[in-house]
């Protein structure tokens, strides 16, 4: 594995300070970033190689979908809902699968081009500004 990686935790939750422990205990401080909360989730997900989603149950994911429109391999586990998977960018892993499966998709995993997948996104319906007229053109009918 290479030494110079770099784990970057956006967001914040209950197990903040156990994770936080568990960086501390095995000596990772230098190649792992909590940002907590953010809002430059764009910015995020460009400094980004592979976004990992393990996560236990979810709903839409907007965070998903951001990294597929921003070109990233997306190693999520199974229990991502279907509307969440709009592009060939994402690869499905069951949380009971060994470790080792996840951390090899991790490592192998391939930045794209995120001008391909950012106009699969907006086709998809998932363009802010689209989004933002068709709520507008509903509250004008009422």
């Amino acid at each position: 594995v290479n030494p110079s990686s770099v784990l970057l935790l956006a967001g914040d939750g209950n197990e903040r300070i156990k994770l936080e422990n568990k960086i501390k205990e095995f000596n990772l401080e230098a190649n792992v970033i909590m940002t907590g909360n953010i809002v430059n989730v764009n910015e995020m997900l460009s400094a980004m190689d592979v976004f990992v989603f393990p996560s236990l149950f979810e709903g839409l994911g907007m965070a998903l979908i951001e990294a597929q429109a921003n070109g990233l391999p997306c190693i999520v586990s199974d229990t991502i809902p279907d509307d969440a998977i709009i592009t060939d960018l994402i690869k499905t892993i069951s949380l009971n699968n060994d470790i080792k499966l996840w951390a090899d998709t991790i490592i192998n995993a391939k930045r794209n081009d995120s001008s391909v997948y950012w106009e699969k996104v907006i086709k998809e319906g998932y363009d802010v500004s689209l989004i933002g007229r068709n709520i507008e053109a509903v509250y004008e009918n009422k």
